[in-house]
C-alpha cells in the first residue's frame, strides 16, 4: 500500500466563524508537520465542531485517527467524510487503507474500486488494487492492475517491482526477471528488487546466481536476517558449505527469535551428519514456532536417520495435524511404510488430497511419489507406474538436464586425468589410508555397502560428505585470482595447494569421530564421487574406493521412482537417465584404465545373495581383519541418512532383484538405450 492520502485543502463555513476555523486547521496543519499528530487531532476536532458539514475537515480527522493506529474509529471517519462527499477520491483510497489494516479485504477491494472508477489514472490506487487482489490469490487480475500502475507511472520502480513479484508468484520466472533487471539497469541498488531477484533465482535452484544477488543486497542490508538465512541454503547447495554455516549462523546472531533460520541451519546440519545438533536445532525452532508443520516434518526425518522410525512417524502425522495439505509428510510416511492395501487409511487421505487440487506443483509431485511407492508395494505395477510417471513430469518441468554439458565435462575428465597425469604429479596429497570412498550411481547399493563396513568397530561412517565438490569450488574460486577451471588448472597445481586440500578433508574427515584411537578407516559415501576420482587419487593415493554396481535397467528405475534433493536434475525423464548411466559408465571405465588406485567393484545382487561371502570380501579390501558385526549391520546405531532408510534397518532387501521386469512394459527408452549393457544372470 502507499502512503496514505490526505486533504490540506481548507473548508469555506459560513463567515461568522471563519476565523475560529482558520486558527484550528492552521494549528492542525502546524501539528501535523511537525509529527504532533495527538494535537493536530485536537484541533482538527475544534474544526470539525465548527462545519461538521465539510468534508475536508471530517476527512482530515480520519486521517489523524488512522495515524494513531484505532481503524474502526477511523473507518467510521472517514465514512462520515464521504456521506458528506460520496465522490471524494482522496477519502475512498485512504479508507481502502484502512479497511486492509482492519482485516476486512473485500471491502478494501471494494474501496479501490470506486477509487478507480472516480479517478482512472490514480496509479497509487491500481497499485493498492493489485496488492489486495493478490493477498486473495487472484493472480491474474492483480498483475493485470499492476501493469496498469506501471503504464500511469512508467518511472515508478516500486510498481515495477510489484509487478514482478507477482509475475513470480505466478511462476511466470522469465518476465519476472526481466522486470527486476530492469529496475537494476537504472537503480542498482535498489534492496528490493535486489532481494526478490535472488529469492527468484533461487526457486528455480539457480542457486550460484542466487548467491550472487543475496551478496550484493547485503552489501546494502548487512542486518537483514532473512537474506542471511537464504543465502546460507544458496551457499549450501552449491557446495560452499562453510560460507553457509556463517550465514546461517548471522541470521540467528541478528534474529535469535528466527525459527526459520534456525530450521534451516538444522537442515544444513542434518546433511553434515551432525544429527545431535540437528536434532537440537529442530527443537528449538518447534519452542519457538510450535505450529511450523514443515519443522516437525523435518525433525521427523532426522530421528529416522537416528533410528528411531516410531518417533519420525509421530512427528510427520503432527505435521499433517498442523497442516492436512503437507504433502511431503506423506511421501515421508511412505518410506517408512509397507503397504500391503490401497484401502488404508493414509492412501485414501492422500488420494483425497490430490484430487483437492489445493497443491502447487512441487507438493503434488511429492504426492505422486508417495503414491507410486504404495501402489508398488501392493504390487499393483502398472498403477504405480503411472504415478511415478506423472511425478517425473511435473519434476522435469521445473529442471533442466544439458546431456551435452556432461559428456564435455566427462570428455575434459578423460582428456586431463591420463595416466601421465598421475606419473607427473605422484608427489601431490598424503599418504593416510583412512579415507574410503564409496562411489556409484544413486540407487546402487552405496548405503548397504556403507553400513556393512561401518559396522566393523575400526570404521565409522561418514555418510555422503559434500567437502570434496566443496574443495573444487574453492580451487576454482581464489581470492584475488582469476577463475580457474576443474580438472585442467590440476595440471599446474603446486604441492602445498593439493596438501593443505588433503588435510582439510581429513579434518572433516575426523571431526565426527569419537574413537580416534581405534578407527582407522572413515567412508564418504557421496555417490558423485565418481566424477572425482582423478582428484581423489592425486590427493590420498593410498585411499580405498569401492564402487557400486546394480543392474543398470533397476537402477535407472530406481532413480526414476525416487524424489531427489535439488541438484540430481537428470532423474526425472527415462531417455536423460539412460543417457546420464552411459556417461556414468564411461568415466568409470577409464578410472579402471587409468587410475592408480585399485578399484573395487561390489556387485548389489551378489551382496543380497552372498553377504557372508561378499562382506568378507569388503573387509578384506579395507586390510582389516574380518569381525562378525558387519553381518549384523542392521543393528547398527549409527546414523543412516538415505532414501532406503528403513531399508537399510532389516537383516537384508532382495525385492529390488530384477524389479525393472515389473515395470518392462513402461520402459522402452530404457531398454532401447541400455539393451546392451542388460546381464540377465544378475
Amino acid at each position: 500500500m502507499t502512503k496514505k492520502e490526505r486533504s490540506a485543502k481548507q473548508p469555506s463555513p459560513a463567515s461568522g466563524s471563519r476565523a475560529m476555523l482558520e486558527q484550528a486547521f492552521a494549528e492542525a496543519m502546524e501539528q501535523y508537520q511537525k509529527g504532533n499528530y495527538a494535537q493536530a487531532e485536537q484541533a482538527f476536532r475544534r474544526a470539525a465542531t465548527i462545519a461538521p458539514t465539510s468534508a475536508a475537515v471530517a476527512h482530515n480527522l480520519a486521517h489523524m485517527i488512522h495515524l494513531r493506529g484505532a481503524h474502526t474509529e477511523a473507518i467510521a471517519a472517514y465514512r462520515r467524510a464521504l456521506a458528506i462527499k460520496p465522490d471524494y477520491v482522496e477519502a475512498w483510497f485512504n479508507l481502502g487503507n484502512a479497511l486492509r489494516e482492519h482485516g476486512d479485504i473485500s471491502a478494501a477491494i471494494d474501496a479501490c474500486r470506486r477509487v478507480i472508477q472516480l479517478k482512472p489514472d490514480f496509479a497509487a490506487a491500481w497499485n493498492n488494487f493489485a496488492t489486495l487482489l493478490l493477498t486473495q490469490g487472484e493472480l491474474a487480475e492483480a498483475q493485470k492492475a499492476y501493469e496498469k500502475a506501471v503504464d500511469l507511472r512508467p518511472n515508478d520502480m516500486d510498481a515495477y517491482n510489484n509487478l514482478a513479484c507477482c509475475l513470480q508468484r505466478r511462476r511466470d520466472y522469465a518476465p519476472a526477471e526481466q522486470r527486476f533487471l530492469h529496475i537494476l539497469k537504472i537503480d542498482p541498488n535498489h534492496a528490493d528488487a535486489l532481494f526478490n531477484l535472488a529469492q527468484l533465482l533461487q526457486e528455480q535452484n539457480r542457486y550460484v546466481e542466487a548467491a550472487e544477488i543475496y551478496r550484493r543486497f547485503l552489501a546494502l542490508r548487512p542486518d537483514h536476517a532473512d537474506a542471511w538465512n537464504n543465502f546460507g541454503v544458496s551457499l549450501d547447495r552449491i557446495g560452499r558449505s562453510t560460507e553457509a554455516e556463517a550465514a546461517f549462523r548471522r541470521a540467528i546472531l541478528l534474529q535469535p527469535g528466527n525459527s526459520r533460520a534456525i530450521s534451516n541451519f538444522a537442515t544444513w546440519l542434518s546433511i553434515q551428519e551432525r544429527i545431535a545438533e540437528a536434532e537440537a536445532a529442530y527443537r528449538e525452532a518447534i519452542r519457538l514456532n510450535p505450529d511450523d508443520a514443515t519443522t516437525y516434518n523435518h525433525l521427523g526425518l532426522t530421528l529416522a536417520a537416528k533410528g528411531d522410525i516410531e518417533a519420525a512417524e509421530r512427528n510427520y502425522r503432527h505435521a499433517l495435524t498442523l497442516d492436512p495439505n503437507l504433502a511431503e509428510a506423506y511421501a515421508h510416511i511412505s518410506m517408512t511404510t509397507k503397504f500391503t492395501s490401497s484401502e488404508h487409511d493414509d492412501v485414501k487421505s492422500m488420494e483425497r488430497l490430490l484430487t483437492s487440487e489445493v497443491l502447487d506443483q512441487e507438493q503434488t509431485a511429492k504426492l505422486c511419489f508417495a503414491l507410486g511407492k504404495v501402489y508398488d508395494d501392493c504390487k499393483a505395477y502398472d498403477k504405480a507406474f503411472f504415478f511415478y510417471d506423472r511425478a517425473n513430469k511435473l519434476k522435469h518441468v521445473s529442471t533442466k538436464f544439458d546431456i551435452e554439458r556432461l559428456r564435455a565435462q566427462v570428455e575434459r575428465i578423460i582428456r586431463t586425468f591420463d595416466a601421465d597425469f598421475f606419473a607427473r604429479q605422484r608427489h601431490h596429497g598424503c599418504d593416510d589410508e583412512l579415507p574410503v570412498f564409496i562411489v556409484g550411481m544413486p540407487r546402487s547399493g552405496t548405503t548397504l555397502v556403507e553400513q556393512i563396513v561401518a559396522s566393523h568397530p575400526q570404521v565409522h561412517g561418514a555418510g555422503e560428505l559434500v567437502k570434496i565438490s566443496e574443495i573444487i569450488t574453492c580451487l576454482e574460486n581464489q581470492p584475488g585470482q582469476a577463475q580457474r577451471r576443474y580438472p585442467e588448472y590440476l595440471n599446474e597445481w603446486v604441492l602445498d595447494e593439493s596438501r593443505a586440500a588433503a588435510a582439510g578433508y581429513l579434518e572433516r574427515l575426523r571431526r565426527d569421530v569419537k574413537d580416534q584411537h581405534h578407527i582407522v578407516r572413515v567412508t564418504d559415501k557421496m555417490h558423485f564421487n565418481f566424477m572425482h576420482l582423478g582428484l581423489i587419487a592425486l590427493l590420498f593415493p593410498k585411499a580405498r574406493i569401492i564402487h557400486c554396481r546394480r543392474d543398470p535397467l533397476d537402477t535407472c528405475l530406481s532413480n526414476y521412482f525416487h524424489d531427489f534433493a535439488p541438484g540430481v536434475n537428470y532423474a526425472y525423464s527415462l531417455e536423460e537417465i539412460a543417457r546420464y548411466y552411459q556417461e556414468y559408465e564411461r568415466v568409470m571405465r577409464h578410472w579402471q584404465d587409468v587410475l592408480p588406485i585399485k578399484i573395487l567393484d561390489s556387485q548389489y545382487e551378489k551382496v543380497v545373495a552372498d553377504i557372508d561371502t561378499e562382506a568378507r570380501r569388503l573387509i578384506d579390501y579395507l586390510g582389516l581383519e574380518w569381525h562378525s558385526a558387519c553381518l549384523e549391520f542392521y543393528r547398527s546405531a549409527r546414523t543412516v541418512r538415505t532414501l532406503s532408510v528403513g531399508q537399510v534397518r532389516q537383516p537384508i532387501y532382495t525385492q529390488s532383484k530384477q524389479r525393472w521386469k515389473n515395470y518392462a512394459a513402461h520402459i522402452e527408452p530404457l531398454i532401447k538405450i541400455l539393451g546392451p549393457t542388460i546381464d540377465d544372470t544378475l
